[in-house]
């Protein structure tokens, strides 16, 4: 038998679903506009030529590695956090750490954002009043009626109370010791 406890777990994860879309939906846009102004900018050509100009200095870098593994009176510490290797490591790939420090201010942004809050906060009081009223209903069928009402699909609710009855239904696996006391 469906409880209200159940029920009230249900609209949990039906309003937890929202939420995690509702955010979805404004990461996804947040990035299509980061992305358009980083276009725009022709940040994208200075970057082609930072990575070509790594990639020069790790190639002049490895030839002074083999340089300094060839002498006999020298050695070089790569892996030294004061060595050249540790840090050129650290810059590359310069479109990732160019990517990562950019700060972007839009109006676009910034409506995007105001929409998110506002759309949560609606979304929260929302499913906070349906919790409220599934409070007050006398029993979990009435919860279920409300929420059909309001335009869920309880399917899922209904294949819940289905195979609870069905299991409870099966006696085979109640008494099998063949006592029933």
């Amino acid at each position: 038998m469906l409880t209200k406890k159940e029920v009230t777990n249900w609209v949990y994860r039906v309003r937890d679903k929202a939420f995690r879309s509702l955010q979805d939906a404004y990461e996804k846009a947040v990035k299509e506009e980061e992305d358009r102004i980083f276009k725009e900018s022709g940040a994208t050509d200075i970057i082609k030529k930072l990575e070509a100009s790594m990639r020069e200095m790790n190639r002049e870098h490895e030839k002074l590695i083999s340089l300094m593994r060839d002498s006999q009176e020298m050695s070089y510490e790569t892996a030294s956090c004061y060595g050249l290797s540790y840090h050129l490591d650290k810059i590359d790939p310069v479109d990732r750490k160019v990517r990562n420090a950019i700060k972007y201010d839009s109006k676009k942004l910034t409506q995007l954002k105001k929409k998110y809050d506002d759309d949560e906060r609606k979304v929260g009081a929302n499913y906070a009043a349906v919790l409220a009223e599934l409070k007050l209903k006398s029993n979990a069928k009435r919860c279920v009626e409300y929420l059909k009402e309001l335009g869920f699909d309880t399917s899922g609710l209904e294949k819940l109370e289905h195979t609870e009855v069905a299991v409870q239904l099966d006696r085979r696996y109640l008494f099998v010791c063949g006592d029933n006391k």
